[in-house]
């Protein structure tokens, strides 16, 4: 029994390692997506060279948000708990229960 308890560690230790290097890889993957919108955009490249500087900042700020948001996104659907999903319908709640009090 001993020597299957450790096995059973051993492997369930692979299983976090593995996971660990999968989230790695996706900030990483992330990272590079923010690097390349930066660049496009301080050079005028790709979808800001026919805009004017005003839309240009615009755009920025739209495709950068949305480039976290699908990271964010990701890790939050990734999540085995959706504790903080919970937590944002809970003061949801209480915010509409406060409403009715009054």
């Amino acid at each position: 029994t001993g020597i299957c308890s450790a096995v059973i560690v051993f492997l369930t230790s692979l299983d976090k390692l593995k996971q660990h290097v999968q989230n790695w890889v996706k900030y990483r993957v992330t990272s590079e997506a923010l690097k390349r919108e930066m660049n496009l955009y301080k050079h005028g490249a790709g979808e800001y060279a026919k805009l004017k500087p005003k839309e240009q900042k615009v755009r920025f700020v739209e495709n950068y948000e949305n480039i976290i948001a699908k990271d964010v996104g990701n890790f939050e659907h990734n999540r085995n708990d959706n504790s903080f999903s919970n937590i944002n319908n809970k003061e949801q709640q209480n915010d509409t229960n406060s409403d009715k009090i009054i």
